[in-house]
């Protein structure tokens, strides 16, 4: 995956997650949602959430979705990312 591939996932994750956590807004007040996404993404349970761990649970969704393991996505394959991300939930 290349650097600005891997960029643009990284933002899409943080742009989809924002999004899934604010559709629970109704649920979990802003500091409890900032707490349940640094818990799902901290590797190191430091409370922090680095490049690192963002970049490992980006491109383990990558991974998911390149079923032929080609390490490049098809269109459709893509889309599905896309679509994944918008709907990241913390999986």
């Amino acid at each position: 995956m290349t650097k600005l591939h891997a960029v643009f996932l990284a933002t899409g994750l943080l742009l989809a997650t924002g999004s899934a956590l604010s559709q629970t807004a109704t649920q979990l007040g802003e500091t409890d949602q900032s707490i349940y996404f640094t818990n799902q993404v901290d590797s190191h349970d430091d409370g922090m959430v680095s490049k690192a761990d963002l970049m490992k649970r980006v491109e383990k969704m990558f991974d998911k979705t390149d079923t032929m393991k080609t390490g490049r996505l098809d269109r459709a394959q893509f889309e599905s990312l896309v679509k994944d991300l918008m709907n990241y939930s913390g999986a």
